[in-house]
Formats: structure tokens, C-alpha cells, sequence
């Protein structure tokens, strides 16, 4: 019986352990993207949230340059360069001069060959600190989230591509 017990007691706790992961995918900070102007990489001006490109979008969400990688594993594992996924990577780069602005462009259209994906990168060059907090956020770790046009964040992932995080993610891009 006592063996029994064990295994019933493991069993549960395993169940815990990723019904809680399941949740934290799917939950959802308690902020909004805030409104703000910004220009794509493909120099379009943006007015955000209403510009987003559908009513829910995925925002892929990078405070550091090393954060990129990791949204580069949502890119692959979603396909999103496929075109079926409506989605836009927000680079929140911190407040810059002009010239710094502008340094920080070119640097990025280096990186990111014409076409398609300029449309859907946009360096905001906000306060990281502020941002995050008022989408309820960290800026320790790059965050997936499904926001609609009115600014609410309805999912939420945080750090690297995983199956589970994604599938919650998609579904929340649904009506």
C-alpha cells in the first residue's frame, strides 16, 4: 500500500508540475502595450496598438540584443516567416539621441535583408524599465505575447520556443 501511496503521490505532483506550466503559458500580465509612435525597419510609421497587422497579433518582445536569439527559436518553431502568423517583433531599445536612433536603424537593416521581415521589426526607443512595468513584464527575459489592437495583452510566454508555450499562444490569437 505504502508503494501504492508513492506512486499515486508522484503521479499528482507530476500533474502539477505541468497543468502549472500549461498555466503559466497561457496566463496573462495584468498591463497593456501602451500607445506609443514607431517606424518599422522598412521606415513605415506605426502608430501601436492600432497598427498592428490583425486584431490579435503575436509581439514577439526583446529588451537586450542577446534576447534576439531567442525570439529567433518562436520564429523558427512557429514558421512565422511562412507569412500565415500575424506577428511583429517590438526591439525596445531604450530613449536615444538622433544620431544614436539612427545608428541602431542602419545596425538592424544590416541584419535584416529587404524585404517582408522589415515590415514586421520595430526598434521603439522607449524607457525599458517603464515599458515593461506597464505591461507588467521583466526586462531580464524576451517575452511572446498575443495583444489585440486595442492594446490588451491576452497570453503571454517568456524566454525560448517550447511546443506547449506555443500552442497556448495560438489558440489565443482565435476570436
Amino acid at each position: 500500500m505504502n508503494r501504492l501511496t508513492a506512486c499515486i503521490a508522484a503521479a499528482a505532483t507530476a500533474a502539477a508540475v505541468f497543468l502549472s506550466a500549461g498555466a503559466q503559458a497561457q496566463s496573462a500580465p495584468a498591463g497593456k502595450l501602451p500607445t506609443t509612435n514607431a517606424e518599422s525597419l522598412a521606415e513605415k510609421p506605426l502608430a501601436l496598438p492600432a497598427d498592428l497587422p490583425a486584431q490579435r497579433t503575436l509581439v514577439l518582445l526583446a529588451f537586450e540584443r542577446d534576447q534576439r536569439a531567442s525570439l529567433a527559436t518562436w520564429k523558427t518553431g512557429l514558421d512565422l516567416t511562412a507569412g500565415k502568423t500575424p506577428w511583429m517583433e517590438l526591439i525596445v531599445v531604450g530613449p536615444q539621441n538622433a544620431f544614436v536612433r539612427t545608428m541602431i536603424q542602419r545596425g538592424l537593416r544590416r541584419e535584416i535583408a529587404e524585404g517582408p521581415m522589415r515590415d514586421r521589426v520595430v526598434p521603439l526607443f522607449a524607457e525599458q524599465e517603464a515599458f515593461a512595468a506597464g505591461l507588467g513584464l521583466s526586462t531580464k527575459s524576451p517575452h511572446v505575447l498575443t495583444v489585440d489592437r486595442a492594446g490588451r495583452v491576452l497570453a503571454h510566454a517568456e524566454g525560448d520556443y517550447a511546443p506547449a508555450k506555443a500552442q497556448a499562444l495560438l489558440f489565443s490569437l482565435k476570436p
